[in-house]
């Protein structure tokens, strides 16, 4: 309810629903494929700071960019610490299981438990985080397959 009053004041006073910064209106924010809610911004960057003076309409994009302006595209995904050492995990997971894939005595095939568990181990990440990379390895883009023996094995997919 709070918010609506104060939308309803910083309306009056901006005198439309747009962005104070791209200049959009809502009609223009949806043909653009964005979401037609404004966000209501303390121009001082000061949240305490609630005087109707300091407040405007920004879109999302615009509010990412002037809250966050190491940020050039408010779309682009910033790269957490956490997805950083994903990438790095994975990384070290595919080149270990093409070493052992291309070694002799494993004849190309890999066991998936023992893919789990090691993996998991040697990388030291969970075995949840091995199987996500094991479903990406053997998706339709992946370079492994599934070969299904006595027990679950990956190897490498025929060339056609």
């Amino acid at each position: 309810r709070q918010r609506q009053k104060v939308y309803m004041l910083v309306l009056a006073r901006q005198g439309g629903e747009y962005c104070a910064m791209c200049g959009k209106y809502r009609l223009q924010l949806l043909n653009d494929g964005g979401s037609a809610n404004l966000c209501i911004d303390h121009k001082d960057n000061n949240n305490n700071n609630n005087t109707l003076t300091n407040l405007q309409f920004l879109c999302h994009p615009c509010n990412t960019k002037k809250n966050h302006p190491s940020i050039d595209d408010p779309q682009q995904r910033v790269m957490t610490p956490e997805m950083a050492l994903g990438k790095t995990y994975e990384k070290r997971f595919r080149r270990w299981v093409a070493g052992l894939v291309q070694s002799p005595e494993n004849h190309g095939l890999i066991q998936y438990d023992f893919l789990v568990h090691s993996g998991a181990e040697k990388i030291g990440c969970s075995q949840e985080t091995i199987k996500r990379y094991l479903k990406k390895m053997t998706s339709d883009a992946g370079a492994y397959e599934w070969l299904q023996r006595d027990e679950l094995y990956i190897k490498l997919k025929e060339r056609i």
